[in-house]
């Protein structure tokens, strides 16, 4: 079995990649993903500057946003509106209507994971229960770093794990 480096260094297994090929790719994907950020930042403030001015210029429409005719193109501020119910504000106002309130109130059983471990720790759950209970999801993320701006890292699996530790198979 190669070792990591010797992968890298001669022909990605599964690609059939070269090395270059594959340092070309790394250096396309790290400049792409400098020019989105600068783009992104670029975008931002003016869309911001946009819609202030649509707002000021354009026409209201029934839905309460704006637009204005920009000859070939047609700019739209669109209204959104996302309406979130505050738990306790909603039993604030409708104390006095213990009918209503009752109507609006669901009880939803919540797991409670740290006792779950709890629970696996002291023997109650074996590991065969405990991995029928959860599912794992395991993905991976891209970084692209220099390696002087590289920290050592130690390999610790359940250090680095949010998640208490769930059991695996042997």
């Amino acid at each position: 079995m190669p070792r990591k480096n010797e992968r890298i260094n001669n022909v990605v297994p599964f690609s059939g990649i070269t090395r270059d090929n594959y340092a070309r790719k790394v250096a396309e994907y790290t400049l792409l993903k400098e020019q989105i950020a600068m783009l992104e930042a670029r975008r931002a403030p003016l869309g911001d500057s946009i819609k202030d001015y649509v707002k000021t210029v354009g026409t209201k429409t029934d839905t309460g946003g704006y637009i204005s005719d920009l000859g070939d193109l047609v700019v739209e501020a669109r209204t959104r509106q996302k309406i979130e119910f505050d738990q306790q504000k909603v039993i604030t106002v409708l104390i006095n209507k213990p009918e209503l309130l009752n109507q609006v109130l669901k009880a939803v059983p919540v797991i409670d994971e740290d006792m779950i471990n709890t629970l696996y720790e002291k023997g109650d759950l074996t590991s065969d229960e405990v991995q029928r209970m959860a599912t794992v999801t395991i993905s991976h993320s891209l970084y692209v770093t220099k390696k002087e701006d590289m920290p050592e890292v130690e390999q610790k699996v359940a250090a680095s794990a949010k998640k208490k530790f769930i059991p695996t198979s042997k």
